[in-house]
C-alpha cells in the first residue's frame, strides 16, 4: 500500500509539471499585447463607427435622428423608388434602341444615397435608305418615351419628335408606292405597243352584209 501511495504521488507530481510545461510553452508561442493595441472589443466598436459613417449601417443607439430627418428619409425613399421605376419603363420598352439608366443621387440624413434624378439614352436617329423600318423604329421610340406612368416634359418632348419623324416615313412610303404605280403603268403601255403595231389597232370584225337592195336575177329552166 505504501508503494502504491508513492507511485500515485509521484504520478501527480509528473502530471502537474507537464501541465506547468505546457503553461509555459504556450506563453512563449502567444505574442504579448502591447498598452497601445487595441482590444478585440475596441477595434469592434471602431469598425461599427466606420461603417455607420460610411452609410452602410445604422445604429440606433448611437445615431438619434429628428422626426424632420425621419420624414425626409420617408420622402427619398419613395424618391428613389419612382425614379427607378420611372428609367426602367423607358429602358424596356426602348429595347435595342434604349441604353441603361443613369442616377443622380443625394446622402440622406441616415447616410445612404437615394436616386432623386436619372435618364436613359434613346437612339433617335432615321434608318437612312429604310422608311419602313424608320416608322417602325419611330413607334418604339414613342412607346419607350411614354411609358412611365408619369411622363415628364422632356419625355413627351422625344415622343413628339418620333412622331414627326414617323409621319415623314410614312409620306416617303406613299411617294414610293405611287412611283412604283406610274411605273408600272408606263411599262404596262410599252408592253401593249409592241402586240397594236405601228399603224394603230386591228380588231376583229365581221364582213359586211350582202347587198340588198339591187335587181334579183331569176334564171329560169326550160
Amino acid at each position: 500500500m505504501v508503494i502504491q501511495t508513492t507511485n500515485a504521488a509521484a504520478s501527480d507530481a509528473a502530471l502537474a509539471a507537464y501541465e506547468e510545461a505546457g503553461r509555459t510553452q504556450l506563453e512563449r508561442i502567444r505574442p504579448e499585447r502591447t498598452d497601445n493595441e487595441p482590444s478585440p472589443s475596441h477595434q469592434s466598436k471602431n469598425a461599427l463607427k466606420h461603417q455607420i459613417n460610411r452609410g452602410h449601417l445604422y445604429a440606433e443607439d448611437r445615431i438619434t435622428l429628428s422626426p424632420e430627418a425621419l420624414r425626409e428619409i420617408r420622402e427619398l425613399k419613395m424618391r428613389d423608388q419612382e425614379v427607378r421605376s420611372h428609367e426602367l419603363a423607358h429602358s424596356s420598352v426602348g429595347g435595342q434602341y434604349a441604353g441603361s439608366p443613369t442616377y443622380a443621387y443625394t446622402r440622406g440624413p441616415d447616410g445612404r444615397l437615394y436616386a432623386v434624378g436619372g435618364e436613359v439614352d434613346i437612339d433617335t436617329s432615321t434608318v437612312p435608305g429604310d422608311p419602313e423600318a424608320t416608322l417602325e423604329k419611330a413607334e418604339k421610340i414613342v412607346s419607350s418615351a411614354l411609358a412611365p406612368a408619369n411622363p415628364s416634359a422632356a419625355d413627351r418632348n422625344i415622343a413628339a419628335r418620333a412622331n414627326q419623324m414617323a409621319a415623314e416615313a410614312r409620306s416617303q412610303m406613299m411617294r414610293e408606292a405611287q412611283e412604283e404605280v406610274v411605273g408600272d403603268e408606263i411599262n404596262g403601255k410599252q408592253q401593249e405597243s409592241r402586240f397594236t403595231g405601228v399603224s394603230g389597232i386591228y380588231p376583229f370584225s365581221s364582213p359586211p352584209p350582202a347587198d340588198l337592195t339591187g335587181p334579183a336575177s331569176i334564171n329560169l329552166l326550160v
